[in-house]
């Protein structure tokens, strides 16, 4: 679970390109992995996204680095910040759980105690 909802785990090279083009909707999180922090490897488009939604990038420590909300059919958005994960999530999670920089999100693969 991340912000209350199911997680879907993009981890394969497939899942990763396709994320959320030609889907009708988003009723969860998709949690993009990077090996390592990068601006450029987190960049990304909503091409054939008919949806808004927001992305919110975590830092390795699971801290936002950057929260922004995409259009459908966006050329492109960098993070501001390195980021090692990206949680797209339906649009108005960053407003409800009050995303901010700096906030600390628990990722649902973290190791407890």
């Amino acid at each position: 679970m991340m912000f209350g909802m199911r997680v879907e785990l993009c981890d394969t090279t497939w899942k990763k390109m396709k994320g959320l083009m030609f889907r009708r909707g988003l009723d969860h999180v998709l949690l993009f992995v990077n090996k390592k922090e990068s601006r450029i490897n987190m960049a990304i488009h909503s091409f054939f996204v008919f949806f808004p939604f927001d992305a919110i990038y975590l830092d390795s420590r699971g801290m936002v680095v950057d929260a922004e909300t995409i259009t459908p059919f966006r050329m492109n958005y960098t993070p501001s910040r390195p980021a090692q994960y990206l949680a797209e999530a339906p649009a108005g999670t960053i407003k409800h759980n009050h995303v901010r920089i700096g906030t600390r999100v628990k990722l649902p693969f973290a190791k407890t105690g």
